[in-house]
């Protein structure tokens, strides 16, 4: 594949198969690009997600909520652990980067 496109990427999820204990070699160009499929989905998914925390951040900011409330807020809405939705908030709410 690398050889007609100058994409690495076959050879990667290939190396990666083999890390994980899995044979790369039973994998046809259907296999391997269902999987590149559901990899650009889930890179969709964690964009969209991203876009809607700092959205709710920005409103809640907005609003005069304090830092602890939107990070329920965010845990909450987004299924989060509370650790994890504290970092999320805290990386829009320090920063200041509220959408404009």
């Amino acid at each position: 594949m690398h050889a007609f496109t100058n994409d690495s990427r076959y050879e990667k999820i290939a190396e990666n198969l083999q890390e994980n204990g899995k044979e790369s070699e039973g994998i046809n160009m259907c296999i391997m690009l269902d999987m590149l499929e559901e990899s650009g989905i889930e890179k969709g998914r964690r964009e969209e997600m991203s876009h809607g925390i700092c959205v709710l951040v920005e409103t809640c900011h907005e609003f005069g909520a304090s830092i602890s409330d939107t990070i329920s807020r965010v845990a909450a809405n987004f299924e989060l652990p509370v650790k994890e939705a504290e970092l999320e908030v805290k990386k829009y709410w320090e920063a200041g980067t509220v959408l404009k």
